[in-house]
Parts: structure tokens; sequence; C-alpha cells
């Protein structure tokens, strides 16, 4: 007789209706933890180990950018203006690493060898930046504590930049 229950070893039973996505788990009668829960109670968590960290490893020469969404307007330009003035690696923290840039700005963007696209939710992100030498973000970032002397750490905000003063 077939069950519809996955027995792993030990006490506990998953029957498959508890199984709502991938990313979900309820074992032992213990209420459905997500992903998303998981990862917010490591971020509660690791405010003081990405202090420490920023503290104990080594700038490296590279910045990294992250804006939200990935078209934010104030990160693209950061990410074009370090790609002109900036001789390190510049790691593009997306959702999207497909997204390419706004046509305007394609030219700026394509230098593939220097702007790195990275998924942001990657372990590769949070080595960057924890070893970023510049960040700059408009939305919480892993590293949004107080920044050791030695890196520069930029909150852009969000929005389109300067606005002009004058009436129009």
């Amino acid at each position: 007789m077939a069950s519809n229950h996955l027995r792993i070893p030990g006490p506990c039973s998953i029957h498959s209706s508890d199984v709502v996505r991938p990313s979900t788990v309820a074992c032992c009668g213990m209420k459905a933890v997500t992903r998303a829960d998981i990862l917010a109670v490591l971020a509660k968590g690791s405010r003081g180990v990405v202090w420490t960290l920023l503290r104990v490893l080594p700038a490296r020469r590279h910045a990294v950018v992250h804006g939200w969404p990935d078209n934010e307007a104030n990160a693209i330009e950061v990410v074009r203006g370090l790609g002109r003035r900036y001789r390190g690696r510049i790691y593009w923290l997306l959702e999207d690493v497909g997204y390419l840039g706004p046509e305007f700005g394609a030219v700026d963007l394509a230098d593939s060898a220097r702007i790195v696209r990275v998924r942001k939710k990657s372990l590769k992100a949070i080595w960057f930046c924890l070893t970023a030498e510049l960040t700059f973000f408009t939305h919480g970032l892993y590293t949004a504590v107080d920044a050791p002397r030695n890196r520069l750490v930029v909150n852009l905000w969000h929005g389109d930049g300067p606005k002009a003063t004058t009436p129009t």
C-alpha cells in the first residue's frame, strides 16, 4: 500500500500535503518555516558578524554597487561613473544578472572585463561586499553597518539624482 508520507530517519515524517513548495519545511508538528523566515533570522543575527568581518578581512581593490530595483537610476549612474573613473573591478549586484542597463548607458555598462554582474542573493555577492573598498547601495545591503575607516560605504537612497530647485 502506497503511503503519502516521506520518511526521514528519526522521529520526523512529512506528509505530502505539508510540502507546499521546495522552500518550505514542516517537521514534527512544528510551524512551516520558509526560506524567507530563515533569511530574516540570519539577517538579524548577522549584523555583529558582518561588523567584525569588515574589520578582519582586508579591503580589496574593488567596488560594489547595488540598487533596488535593478534599474534604479542612482545605482546605474554610479556604475557608469565608476567605469569611467575607478581603476578597480566593479561588482554590480543584481536580481537579474542578464540586465544590461538602460539603452542610453549601454556603451558605459558594456565593459564586462571591469563591470561584473553578480546575483545579489549569492555567496559571491556577500564576499565581494565584505572585501570591497567601496560600497554603494540604495536599500538594505549585507554591509549596511558602521564601516571601518578603511572602507567607504555610501547609501545612495533612491530616485533620479539631483532635482532642479528653480521653478520651471
